[in-house]
């Protein structure tokens, strides 16, 4: 990344950084602030890795009913031995923000409304990249959501 590249982001994450925090919240079950987030150079590191590491076929794949929290639960349950190490939060925000650290996947609010991010896309890796699981919940006759993991093999 170009320096100028990284001012751009940087101009453009102090623009969405109250709102990113914002929806962090919401998001998770404790207080998200500055100190949880990683910085661009680290997020966009991550990223590199989870290209490089983590195939782009799920290995798993269930959708349903947005308000079905039950579904979202057992999944994350079944996930959590896969991310005892914490884990990197993203949503739409990151690149320009930083990707948010969580403790541990329980961090993670599986009960968040459908307006909490606004742009319908989650994914939460493994900080040992080797796991993704994507959120992806829209508008089609109700609120539907779309969860996928993703394993390195």
């Amino acid at each position: 990344m170009t320096r100028k590249e990284q001012l751009m982001l940087e101009a453009t994450g102090k623009k969405y950084l109250n709102i990113y925090l914002i929806e962090l919240n919401k998001l998770c079950h404790r207080s998200i602030g500055m100190d949880n987030l990683i910085s661009l150079d680290e997020t966009y590191r991550i990223i590199e890795k989870i290209k490089e590491r983590i195939p782009k076929e799920y290995v798993f794949r269930d959708c349903g009913d947005f308000n079905n929290k039950e579904m979202l639960r057992d999944v994350f349950q079944g996930a959590m031995p896969s991310f005892v190490n914490g884990a990197y939060l993203f949503t739409e925000y990151s690149k320009n923000c930083g990707a948010c650290l969580l403790d541990k996947l329980s961090d993670f609010n599986t009960d968040f409304s459908f307006d909490s991010e606004h742009s319908g896309i989650i994914s939460i890796v493994n900080k040992e990249i080797t796991m993704k699981i994507l959120l992806d919940f829209y508008e089609e006759d109700g609120h539907r959501i779309d969860v996928e993991f993703f394993k390195k093999s």
